[in-house]
């Protein structure tokens, strides 16, 4: 079902998935998928939405601001302010006449799986958390991504920026994979995904990149205990190394779990028939049914 909400004002563009076979009055658990770095609610999220409707649960995926079908500036991608936006998705999912509200989930996957477990560090609502390869301290991973002279040199770009905002109010707009560069395997991919989704391509500000460095979930990921928290990376995950999901894991309260799997990279396993898709789903919804039964 195409709907919509509002989040601090602009309208945000989702889909919202139910089991087959709801009786009338009947109320499952619902989980909030979150979409990865500029990435869109077209792209991989349906194929997770149906996974976890055939176990049971009610999905709902969305555009942030910005993006996709979703109001606000272009492009404009902050962290915080995505994480808002999957608290308007967790009121907009409660509200459904068969979700029952005491059992929100969310699930995110890349910088999603990090907005995703921000959202429920903040938000007592959330019942259980699923983070598949999640970024942990944003400045240690795009400092990672460079050499040491390339990261003096992007800090000081970011520094000028800074300064060009307060004067001028504009941020110099730029390619994502400047900000976030990635290794050949991952650019590959992601030149198929914008030929397949050509909606996928954007500039971003700088300011972006900024918000990134300071964005760092592990400060918040222990207070999301009692509730349970899942962490899945790929062993050969070469975009955002498997230490970041150990370290969300050193850093997260009981319960919590952590599945490394053997060979899986980044995106090679998105696609339905990659036996990395069924691996991770499988994993989700286990974990979900044993914390947050979808009935």
């Amino acid at each position: 079902q195409k709907v919509f909400f509002y989040s601090e004002g602009y309208r945000l563009d989702g889909l919202l998935y139910a089991p087959e076979g709801l009786a009338a009055g009947e109320t499952r658990a619902a989980v909030v998928l979150c979409v990865g770095y500029t990435s869109l609610k077209s792209v991989t999220m349906p194929d997770l939405a149906k996974a976890l409707t055939a176990a049971g649960y009610v999905a709902l995926i969305f555009d942030s601001r910005g993006f996709g079908d979703s109001q606000g500036p272009r492009g404009r991608l902050i962290p915080h302010e995505q994480v808002t936006d999957v608290r308007a998705a967790l009121t907009f999912a409660a509200d459904q006449p068969h979700v029952d509200a005491g059992r929100l989930a969310v699930l995110g996957l890349s910088l999603g799986g990090s907005n995703a477990l921000a959202a429920a560090a903040l938000d007592r609502r959330v019942g259980a958390a699923v983070a598949i390869e999640a970024v942990g301290d944003g400045e240690r991973w795009l400092r990672g991504l460079r050499r040491h002279w390339e990261w003096l040199d992007f800090q000081a770009r970011l520094a000028a920026d800074r300064a060009a905002r307060v004067r001028t109010g504009q941020s110099a707009r730029v390619d994502p994979l400047d900000i976030v560069p990635p290794d050949p395997d991952s650019r590959a991919f992601l030149e198929g995904m914008y030929r397949e989704f050509p909606q996928m391509q954007c500039d971003l500000p700088l300011e972006t990149a900024e918000a990134l460095v300071e964005f760092r979930p592990e400060a918040l990921v222990d207070r999301i205990a009692p509730r349970p928290v899942l962490f899945i990376h790929g062993a050969a995950d070469r975009l955002v190394p498997p230490d970041e999901s150990r370290s969300l894991w050193a850093h997260a309260g009981e319960p919590r779990r952590l599945q490394i799997i053997p060979d899986m990279g980044h995106f090679d396993w998105l696609t339905p028939t990659s036996p990395g898709f069924r691996r991770v789903t499988d994993l989700a919804a286990g974990f979900l049914r044993e914390f947050l039964p979808a009935r």
